[in-house]
């Protein structure tokens, strides 16, 4: 069983996202920009971030788009790795799905989802958790991986 529209489909959309993330880096002219968004100062110590303005535009942006890189390779290896474990699987012997209502006190009630696998040789489980308003979102999810 090979999965290799999977594999490359997978491969072009890391990609891509990895291309978009080093275009807007690049489309950055001032220091307040990378404070003022999650997924730039996400990708700088804190001591950068606090010393910014001892910092020369230019080399924050090459920190930012080596860690880009770094944690696009990091991803995209981590996801071909779940496809190859997938590949090795053996036959579905047995699966069960168990969706479960929780009082909470914050949200009122959030929905955990659980999904068992078994095959011949591993034990496969999945638990899932979500507010209410993402149950539909996990339930998606859990059906995803089950097909």
């Amino acid at each position: 069983m090979k999965f290799e529209n999977l594999r490359e489909k997978t491969t072009k959309l890391i990609n891509d996202r990895l291309q978009e993330k080093i275009i807007s880096i690049n489309e950055i002219t001032d220091k307040k920009e990378i404070l003022n968004h999650w997924s730039f100062n996400d990708s700088l110590t804190k001591s950068r971030i606090k010393n910014i303005e001892f910092e020369e535009l230019e080399k924050l942006k090459q920190i930012m788009i080596k860690k880009a890189i770094k944690n696009s390779n990091k991803n995209l290896a981590e996801t071909l790795q779940k496809i190859e474990d997938a590949e090795n699987a053996g036959t579905l012997e047995n699966a069960t799905i168990t969706i479960e209502w929780k009082k909470s006190a914050t949200w009122g009630a959030s929905v955990t989802g659980e999904l068992k696998a078994c095959d011949s040789v591993h034990i496969i489980n999945i638990i899932m958790s979500a507010i209410y308003q993402d149950a539909v979102i996990a339930k998606n999810q859990l059906q995803l991986l089950i097909c």
